[in-house]
């Protein structure tokens, strides 16, 4: 194993819960990925919507 990746594993002395630090993270990172997933939902339903009722408009001629 490199020294790189040995530096990001909790060393055999520490405690294996993780910390508040950690836990936070988490949760910001759960929580932005959520948003980034809403908006691409959003924005695709928006694009069905629009070219949805443009093909009705355009048969409508």
């Amino acid at each position: 194993m490199s020294t790189r990746a040995a530096a990001l594993l909790r060393k055999p002395r520490q405690p294996q819960r993780p910390s508040l630090l950690e836990l936070f993270f988490d949760l910001v990172f759960v929580f932005a990925l959520d948003r980034v997933s809403q908006r691409l939902v959003d924005e695709l339903t928006e694009r069905r919507i629009v070219r949805g009722f443009s093909m009705r408009t355009r048969g409508d001629d």
